[in-house]
C-alpha cells in the first residue's frame, strides 16, 4: 500500500513539474518583452564573437564589460551552431532551460536531499514563479 502511494506520488510531483515547466517556455517565446540594457550588452558581446570580432563590446581593445561571461559564451557558441537564430532568442531560451535545469534537480535529487514530494513542488514552483522573470 505504501508503494503505490509512493508510485502516485512521484507521477502527480512529475505532472505538476511538467506544467509549472510550461511556463518559462511560454514566456520566453515572448522574449523582447523581458529584456533589459545589461542583456543587451552581454548580447552584443556574445554577437561580436560569433562574428569573429573577439571579446570586445563596439570597438577594440578587449574588455570586460558583461556580468556574465560564461553566458556570453555559451551563448556564442549556440549562435555558431543555430547561425540562423537571433541571438537575444537563444540566450532567452537558455535562460529559461537553465531556470528549468534547478527546478527539475531538487526532482532528481530528492531521495538524496531527503526532500519529499510536496517540497520538490513546492521549490521548482518558487524558483520558477520567482527567478524567471526577473532574469
Amino acid at each position: 500500500m505504501q508503494n503505490k502511494i509512493a508510485q502516485y506520488s512521484s507521477v502527480i510531483t512529475i505532472i505538476l513539474l511538467v506544467s509549472a515547466s510550461l511556463f518559462p517556455l511560454i514566456t520566453a517565446l515572448h522574449y523582447p518583452v523581458f529584456l533589459n540594457d545589461d542583456t543587451y550588452i552581454t548580447l552584443t558581446y556574445a554577437k561580436n564573437l560569433a562574428n569573429g570580432n573577439g571579446f570586445i563590446f563596439n570597438h577594440p581593445p578587449a574588455v570586460l564589460g558583461t556580468t556574465t561571461p560564461l553566458f556570453t559564451i555559451i551563448v556564442t557558441g549556440l549562435a555558431l551552431i543555430l547561425r540562423s537564430t537571433d541571438i537575444p532568442k537563444i540566450a532567452v531560451f537558455l535562460s529559461a532551460f537553465c531556470w528549468l535545469g534547478i527546478a527539475w534537480l531538487f526532482f532528481f535529487f530528492r531521495t538524496e536531499w531527503g526532500l519529499a514530494n510536496w517540497q520538490v513542488i513546492t521549490v521548482a514552483l518558487v524558483v520558477i514563479g520567482s527567478g524567471w522573470i526577473g532574469f
